[in-house]
């Protein structure tokens, strides 16, 4: 379980991601809410096969945030220690039902 210290969520403008390209380049994007390009898409956690099911998910940023949580459980490797975590508010956005 996560617990929010304090119960305080600081506000940004903008979040940085880094990941790894497909051909193994280290690469960086930047995520804004207040920016043309404020969608995005992550891999849907649906069941393939069904009428319903579609790879991607879609949604607009709304807002960043981040706060200070620490993880309760008898297998935390880390119990007590704080950690900063980021996170979107995000609005979804319709499926593209003409995909196939």
């Amino acid at each position: 379980m996560l617990v929010n210290l304090h119960f305080v969520l600081y506000k940004h403008r903008t979040l940085h991601i880094n990941y790894t390209s497909y051909d193994m380049w280290r690469l960086q994007d930047t995520l804004n809410p207040y920016s043309e390009h404020c969608d995005v898409m992550v891999l849907a956690n649906e069941e393939p096969g069904t009428s319903e099911s579609h790879p991607y998910w879609y949604a607009r940023i709304i807002g960043i945030f981040h706060t200070n949580v620490f993880h309760i459980d008898p297998k935390s490797t880390s119990p007590g220690d704080t950690h900063m975590m980021d996170f979107l508010w995000l609005q979804n956005e319709p499926k593209n039902v003409k995909f196939r």
